[in-house]
């Protein structure tokens, strides 16, 4: 059978379908690793869509804050200058396990930067209110499978690694006006993960540093949602701003931590009751009557992860 124009027509928009159910996560995520068939569709969509907008209009997306996943010899203007510089990049494995080192070269300016097990992906954007150039953003899973972003800053002809943060590409947002949030592992109690926004810094006359910086908005209260069984008696405060108990979860009791700012509080709640209040912490300890305890040994149920 010769296909006529209709079926030609209709065959080409299931296949652009199939293509555009390949979520943006997933394309970004870097889970791809080991699944060919994932890889080859993952591919067909990166050509499809170079194929189908011109670099001028993906220079465009990446100024706006998009992320546009780079290939080795793709050319942007980085910096606003009127003239495209050629981006290439590889991984050369180094003397450490997991570690390999992502040189990339943006014209004739070079970079080696150590990134923990990469997934193989770069990208562009820009991640600050200037709009003046793109940065380079290389994926990688982190030495505990932490996912992570490292960001280098194009400006003034060089090439500068300002930082990490949490998350693959795929996981940060932009909320607008310069802020975006990343996923970042929590520093208290346990093994978890919570949202965190960061602005990028530029540096100027007044600047202690004469490079941008990665600076992070105070921490806010972060959603927890651990189910516990407690080992201690534990006092409940009413809030953070006194030493007033309000309750006492009895050893032996089920409990939920509700919440955190992953700094100094864990609010929480007797799952037996409708009680629930604050509790102080302070790195992996849980503060009793104004003593330490290791948290593992006040709470059955935490997750530790390495």
């Amino acid at each position: 059978m010769v296909p006529n124009e209709s079926t030609t027509q209709m065959s080409q928009e299931v296949v652009k379908e199939n293509l555009n159910e390949v979520s943006d996560k997933e394309v970004y995520s870097g889970n791809s690793k080991g699944n060919e068939s994932f890889d080859d569709l993952t591919q067909n969509k990166q050509d499809y869509q170079k194929n189908s907008l011109n670099y001028d209009e993906l220079e465009k997306r990446a100024y706006r804050g998009e992320f546009i996943e780079l290939q080795s010899g793709d050319s942007y203007d980085m910096n606003m200058d009127g003239i495209k510089e050629q981006i290439e990049f590889n991984f050369i494995q180094n003397n450490m396990n997991y570690i390999e080192d992502c040189e990339i070269r943006i014209g004739s300016i070079t970079a080696t930067v150590p990134i923990a097990n990469p997934t193989g992906q770069v990208y562009i954007s820009c991640l600050t209110n200037y709009q003046s150039s793109l940065q380079i953003l290389i994926d990688e899973y982190g030495p505990s499978n932490d996912d992570m972003t490292t960001i280098l800053y194009f400006t003034n002809n060089s090439l500068i690694e300002i930082g990490k943060v949490g998350g693959l590409v795929g996981n940060l947002r932009s909320l607008g006006n310069g802020l975006f949030q990343s996923y970042e592992r929590a520093n208290t109690l346990q093994t978890w993960y919570h949202p965190r926004k960061f602005y990028i810094l530029q540096a100027t006359e007044f600047s202690t540093v004469d490079y941008p910086q990665i600076v992070y908005m105070p921490k806010e209260l972060y959603a927890v949602g651990t189910n516990v069984k407690l080992l201690y008696d534990l006092p409940l405060l009413s809030s953070q701003y006194t030493s007033e108990t309000t309750h006492t979860i009895k050893k032996g009791s089920l409990a939920t931590i509700i919440a955190s700012d992953d700094e100094n509080w864990i609010y929480i709640k007797d799952s037996n009751s409708f009680n629930s209040g604050w509790v102080r912490i302070k790195d992996l300890d849980v503060i009793i009557n104004g003593e330490e305890h290791y948290g593992q040994e006040v709470f059955d149920g935490l997750l530790i992860a390495d």
